[in-house]
């Protein structure tokens, strides 16, 4: 049976509310892994200092 256009406008609404949720949590953790690749880079730079 084919969905009424409300239905259909719901759906659509609850859908864009969950890729909104899924891309503040893309950010989040692209922001968190560029964090963490910074780090692992500056304890490079370090351990490199100390065996040249």
């Amino acid at each position: 049976m084919l969905e009424t256009p409300e239905a259909l406008a719901r759906r659509v609404e609850e859908l864009a509310q969950q890729a909104q949720g899924l891309e503040a949590r893309l950010r989040e953790a692209d922001d968190d892994a560029r964090r963490r690749i910074e780090e692992l880079e500056a304890e490079l730079r370090l351990v490199q200092r100390k065996f040249p």
